[in-house]
């Protein structure tokens, strides 16, 4: 049931959203803050450039777009919550209230979102709930309430949707046209963007017509690879629409125009996924052998984290196939232990994966670039500089972000026995027994364990990181919530 305003029943558990959105606003409303000093220094002039009053106001116009934005999500943070209590659980996002009462609960389950990050989602007839566990806090509080007053729900647990003991419905993914129309809407605002950006550059430098054409028309080869990527998933997407896959407790069944292949989860022989694509390899392929053929799928495919979940919970687990792509560990399994031979000495999570290095390469470039850049050069030789730091301090943030992210990738680990646990920052060792555990907290992406007198702390990029939620869970009496699991 929508209600305009929520039932007045005093909430027993309260939600709203989480720290980073705070953060988020702080720093944006921050830089939207600049904008407008800069707009007037770029529209009188400054370091020895004439006024450009179309350039400032360019400038001030993305200033007050952040500024606006921040204000929106202020709004947004000080007026959502979810509430619950003995009658029923209600959400409140912008201004309505959507309330549900208890007996009204057909189902409450977890959906992966990203590879760490899951939902939880309560159903009725009349509304939805649904809640992503980065956004929100005191979700594992709301569970728990949930799971004490909605006694006439079909399940008695929360458990991600098609994964559960008693699953009765059988899940359905095809692939949708809304899939293509977002990767072509996708491939031509990458391209308009480009021209845009090419456009403003020449307009505000006055030069001619002909000179935007030619530089248009000259796009980086970066332009091309780009269109390639997407062109090739848009045609992959197009060919592979007449699939269907059909998952339940039984097994799968997968179905498009040529043939059918019906089997049960006992004659799943391997799972694994790989990359493809060309020129780069940026497309994932998820491969499905069994005994009656084999088949694949991608991401496009619609919800397609729930169907990895679903085929990796029931398959077998001789047919998971363990490699580096599934553990997301560089290095081998040597790497993993101290001994450096596997199974030798004590074992070792670090954070050498791919995808941390990925994201080490934009601070990585920009410190390398940014010394020898025109502009800093032109600021630093300015005599009459108002802000002669701002480029230092650029740079430095740039530094210490590539220097921490590269000592993290390289040096940061968890290493764990059968005595206890140690975490080694950059603030140095923390050593905890398993004894003295006394509970487990997430905050964002940082999970925590908590002594008496001190704490152990892990990001969930963490290579492996369900091994190492499954090492926790051996060896203290705690149970590492299905929320904070990783998720392939």
């Amino acid at each position: 049931m929508d209600n305009s305003t929520p039932l007045r029943f005093a909430p027993t558990t309260i939600c709203r959203p989480s720290s980073t959105l705070w953060m988020l606003i702080v720093v944006f409303g921050t830089l939207g803050l600049f904008f407008p000093f800069m707009a007037y220094d770029i529209a009188h002039g400054h370091h020895l450039q004439p006024p450009d009053p179309l350039g400032g106001a360019i400038c001030l116009t993305i200033g007050i777009l952040i500024l606006a934005g921040s204000a929106t999500a202020a709004y947004y943070a000080l007026h959502a919550r979810v509430e619950a209590d003995g009658q029923g659980i209600r959400q409140r996002r912008w201004r309505a209230w959507r309330t549900i009462l208890w007996s009204e609960v057909t189902d409450y389950y977890l959906l992966p979102l990203h590879s760490h990050v899951g939902r939880c989602v309560v159903e009725s007839a009349q509304a939805t709930i649904n809640l992503s566990f980065n956004d929100w806090s005191h979700l594992d509080a709301l569970q728990n309430t949930i799971t004490r007053y909605a006694t006439g729900a079909p399940h008695s647990e929360w458990g991600i949707l098609g994964c559960r003991a008693h699953e009765t419905r059988s899940q359905i993914f095809q692939y949708s046209k809304s899939a293509m129309s977002q990767e072509a809407i996708t491939l031509m605002v990458w391209w308009a963007i480009s021209i845009a950006c090419i456009f403003i550059e020449k307009f505000v430098s006055r030069q001619e017509w002909a000179s935007i054409v030619e530089e248009c028309a000259s796009l980086p080869a970066m332009a091309l690879l780009v269109t390639t990527i997407f062109t090739g998933q848009i045609l992959d997407i197009h060919r592979r629409r007449s699939q269907r896959i059909e998952t339940s407790p039984a097994g799968l069944t997968f179905t498009d125009h040529e043939r059918t292949i019906s089997v049960s989860w006992s004659d799943v022989e391997e799972y694994e996924y790989t990359h493809h694509g060309w020129p780069v390899k940026t497309r994932i392929v998820y491969q499905v052998r069994t005994t009656a053929g084999n088949f694949d799928f991608t991401p496009s495919i619609k919800d397609w984290m729930l169907l990895n979940a679903i085929i990796r919970h029931w398959a077998p687990p001789a047919s998971l196939i363990a490699s580096e792509a599934e553990t997301g560990a560089l290095g081998g399994e040597s790497a993993r232990w101290t001994g450096g031979a596997p199974g030798v000495g004590d074992r070792v999570f670090h954070y050498r994966t791919r995808i941390n290095r990925m994201g080490l390469w934009l601070p990585s470039i920009l410190t390398i670039i940014l010394p020898f850049a025109y502009e800093i050069a032109k600021w630093a030789q300015t005599p009459n500089s108002s802000s002669p730091l701002s480029p230092a301090i650029l740079y430095s943030i740039c530094v210490v972000i590539t220097l921490w992210g590269w000592w993290r990738f390289y040096s940061a680990r968890i290493v764990i026995n059968d005595t206890g646990i140690l975490e080694r920052s950059i603030f140095g060792p923390r050593r905890m027994f398993w004894s003295e555990v006394t509970s487990i907290t997430r905050s964002s992406d940082i999970v925590t364990l908590h002594a008496d007198d001190q704490k152990v702390r892990y990001w969930c990029t963490i290579a492996d990181f369900d091994g190492l939620n499954a090492a926790i869970e051996r060896h203290t009496s705690l149970h590492v919530p299905e929320t904070m699991k990783k998720r392939n």
